[in-house]
């Protein structure tokens, strides 16, 4: 689905096929699996890489706009989740954490879709 909304692949693209230019793109490893779930920051670096986005730098706790900093596992992970929050690509969750191990559901790949949607 990614692969149709970045512009990746087209509309009548097989999934199989969306999947590979996914990989050629470089935007999912060769290892990955179509049908497999992917985690919260997964996608994040997904999506960072294929919209061009910039990590935010310098960021602390105090800075970041989610409660759980310290599950992020390092810096750059933190600065691209930054920058996603302030194109309003994540919002997160009401606790004000993002879960970046937590699997992504149907629904907030649908919100997240629209959201791309919005910024292009």
């Amino acid at each position: 689905m990614f692969a149709r909304v970045l512009g990746i692949a087209n509309k009548n693209d097989p999934p199989f096929m969306a999947l590979s230019k996914m990989k050629s793109a470089g935007l999912v490893s060769d290892f990955t699996i179509g049908d497999t779930d992917m985690s919260r920051i997964g996608v994040a670096r997904m999506l960072a890489k294929a919209l061009g986005v910039e990590p935010t730098t310098g960021l602390d706790s105090s800075a970041f706009p989610f409660a759980d900093f310290g599950a992020f596992g390092n810096d750059y992970d933190r600065g691209i989740m930054a920058t996603l929050y302030n194109m309003g690509i994540f919002k997160g969750y009401d606790d004000h954490t993002f879960r970046p191990g937590a699997t992504l559901t149907r629904a907030e790949l649908a919100v997240l879709v629209d959201r791309i949607l919005g910024t292009r």
